[in-house]
């Protein structure tokens, strides 16, 4: 474009969409990436993004934190603060082999997580979190909506540990047991 600055950037008008969509159907299915996006620098800001159809099932994945089953949409572990806002996270799924599935569209292992003027919708996690997942460390989630997310426990949310913060945000239909925030023992 014609911007001098970032500030000048009009995101709606000129979407940016990260997609998984390897076999160009439209939808979250086997053989799609598996993440889309992997945080693992300190102290990053995702603004204005369309992040759609991964599908989080590898099943070779021997990490310690197995990043092929979990996170579908946005993978986060780094120990200092994250920043995603003015973005959309819709049909990602984070498959289980049994003791993953955790985060359809989030998940965020340390830090700072902060989530601000965002919308996820449509994202599936087999065991957790179906929209947002979080393992540790400080998750806030603000002027944002979660809604249609799927998962057995927390459609909306899960929080393992560390805090939680919901502010100003709607969350609607989201189904599992506990369907919106599904909170662990040793939470803040």
């Amino acid at each position: 474009g014609n911007e001098t600055s970032s500030d000048q950037r009009n995101w709606n008008a000129a979407p940016t969409l990260l997609s998984g969509d390897i076999n160009g159907n439209d939808m979250a299915d086997a053989g799609d990436s598996h993440t889309i996006v992997t945080v693992t620098t300190p102290n990053v800001t995702l603004d204005g993004l369309i992040i759609a159809y991964s599908y989080a099932d590898d099943p070779t994945d021997n990490s310690q934190v197995a990043i092929g089953r979990t996170g579908g949409g946005l993978y986060i572990n780094q120990n200092a603060s994250f920043l995603l806002k003015n973005s959309i996270l819709h049909d990602n799924i984070a498959f289980s082999d049994g003791i993953n599935g955790l985060g359809g569209a989030v998940i965020s292992f340390t830090g700072n997580t902060k989530l601000i003027s965002c919308l996820l919708y449509d994202n599936v996690a087999s065991t957790a979190g179906g929209a947002v997942s979080g393992e540790s460390g400080e998750v806030e989630i603000i002027n944002s909506t979660l809604s249609d997310n799927t998962a057995l426990t927390g459609g909306g949310i899960h929080l393992s540990d560390g805090t939680l913060l919901v502010a100003n945000s709607i969350l609607s239909n989201n189904t599992g047991t506990n369907g919106h925030i599904n909170l662990v023992a040793g939470y803040g």
